[in-house]
C-alpha cells in the first residue's frame, strides 16, 4: 500500500513538474533564421492622448486632441535579420482637437517605415520602429489639412511559427499639418497590435 502511495506521488510531482517546465519551454524556444525577405502585417492603433498645435491669426495654441482609432497595413523588405525597410499607409479616425469649433477629422498618411530587430533567436523579438512621410486630414465642413509626419516607437514581436507573429509596440507621433496658412497639426501617444506573416 505504502509502494503503491509512493508511485502516485512522485507521478503526481512529475506532472507538476514538466507541466512548469512546457510553460516557460515556449519563450526560450529557439527560432531558426527565416527563410523569407518580405513580410506583411496588420496593426491595429488605439491613441489614449493627443495634442493639437493649432494657429488663429497667428497666434500660436495647443489644445488636447480627443482619443483616436486607427488601422496600418504595411510590407517591408528584411535586407539582414537586424534591418528592415517598408511602406504603410495608415488611416486615423476621430482626429478632432478639443475646442468649441472643432471640425471632424479622418487623417490618411503614407510613410516609409524603417524598423531595426534586436538579434536573437527566441520566440520575444524587441524591435525599434521610425516612420516618416506625408499626410492629409478631411476635415467635416473645413479644408483638408496637409503636411508631414513622423513617429518612433518600441516593441516586440511574438513569433508563432516560421512564418506568423503577433506584435505590440508603443509610439509617438508627431505631426506637422497645416490649412490655410495655419498649424493644423496633431500629435498621440500610440498603442498598436497586430499580426504579420512572412512572404
Amino acid at each position: 500500500m505504502r509502494a503503491h502511495l509512493a508511485v502516485v506521488v512522485v507521478g503526481a510531482l512529475t506532472g507538476v513538474l514538466t507541466s512548469g517546465a512546457d510553460s516557460t519551454a515556449f519563450a526560450q524556444t529557439a527560432v531558426s533564421e527565416p527563410d523569407y525577405r518580405v513580410e506583411a502585417g496588420l496593426g491595429l492603433r488605439f491613441m489614449p492622448i493627443g495634442w493639437f498645435d493649432l494657429s488663429d491669426a497667428g497666434n500660436q495654441t495647443g489644445f488636447r486632441a480627443y482619443p483616436a482609432l486607427g488601422i496600418a497595413p504595411f510590407l517591408q523588405y528584411e535586407i539582414d535579420r537586424y534591418i528592415g525597410i517598408g511602406f504603410s499607409p495608415e488611416l486615423t479616425l476621430n482626429v478632432i482637437p478639443n475646442r468649441s469649433d472643432y471640425h471632424v477629422g479622418e487623417m490618411l498618411a503614407g510613410v516609409v517605415r524603417m524598423e531595426a530587430r534586436y538579434p536573437n533567436r527566441t520566440r520575444f523579438q524587441p524591435y525599434a520602429v521610425a516612420t516618416g512621410g506625408y499626410s492629409v486630414i478631411w476635415r467635416a465642413n473645413a479644408n483638408s489639412a496637409k503636411g508631414f509626419v513622423v513617429e518612433a516607437g518600441i516593441g516586440s514581436r511574438l513569433v508563432l511559427a516560421s512564418r506568423h507573429a503577433l506584435f505590440i509596440e508603443i509610439d509617438y507621433q508627431k505631426g506637422f499639418q497645416t490649412v490655410d496658412g495655419g498649424d493644423y497639426g496633431p500629435s498621440y501617444f500610440v498603442i498598436g497590435s497586430g499580426w504579420q506573416i512572412g512572404l
